[in-house]
């Protein structure tokens, strides 16, 4: 025992406490290394980490909120805001005029003076003198004499001028709201024409021949349509007018 100890008193008394010395350094250094490895990852790791803290910083929405808790809609077709079918550089995709666009008529005049020989009806059948036969009547039939002066009953466009097998020359003018003017039975050569601009009492033509009513009274058909269903003229004109 006491030789043990002389041993080992004569080992720390030499070189072996200079050893002892250096590993008790070695393993405080190891463990200093290891906590500052666990508290301090590597550089690499530190950059992209505050790299993406800085762009989810920066893209935020209005109110707010990061970028990443709100739904991105940019490459979502059916989140993109609904157009219109027809194209402004296509003018084959534009609809076509309404007959709402022509100037509205305010009031509306008598196209001529004369006695009314047969009134509107849609629902009551009438006779037809020419046709020898009971039928509807969609105008009114104003007396008047070949070769009268027939003037427009309201503020309008016209719409077109034909040449009907049933009615004769006939010029359509659109008086706004929908509302369409047949002044059925002119002279061949009416002085207006499709596009013209039409003020209440302008000569739209002469009175000629009507060759469904041929066999009846020299009169004037007048027919009015709203929105293409026939309307009795005395709607719109009424005896003060």
């Amino acid at each position: 025992m006491k030789y043990q100890e002389s041993k080992t008193a004569r080992f720390f008394a030499g070189k072996g406490f200079y050893l002892v010395l250096a590993a008790c350094l070695v393993a405080v250094g190891a463990a200093a290394w290891l906590a500052v490895a666990h508290f301090n990852p590597p550089q690499d790791v530190v950059d992209r980490g505050s790299d993406a803290a800085d762009v989810s910083s920066q893209r935020v929405d209005l109110a707010g909120t990061p970028v990443s808790d709100v739904e991105d809609t940019r490459s979502d077709p059916s989140s993109a805001p609904e157009t219109s079918a027809a194209s402004a550089d296509d003018p084959a995709d534009e609809p076509a005029a309404d007959v709402n666009t022509a100037p509205a008529a305010h009031f509306f005049v008598l196209p001529v003076t004369g006695e009314i020989l047969k009134p509107f009806s849609d629902t009551e059948l009438q006779y037809s003198e020419t046709h020898k036969d009971l039928r509807l009547h969609d105008g009114v039939d104003i007396a008047c004499d070949a070769g009268s002066v027939i003037k427009a009953a309201g503020a309008g466009v016209v719409n077109e001028v034909t040449q009907d097998a049933n009615w004769g020359v006939t010029v359509v003018i659109d008086h706004g709201n929908g509302i369409l003017g047949y002044y059925c039975g002119l002279n061949a050569k009416p002085p207006v024409k499709k596009g013209d601009a039409i003020t209440p009492g302008t000569q739209i033509g002469s009175l000629d021949e009507i060759p469904c009513e041929c066999l009846d009274q020299s009169h004037l058909h007048l027919r009015f349509t709203r929105n293409g269903v026939p309307i009795s003229p005395t709607e719109l004109i009424t005896p003060e007018s």
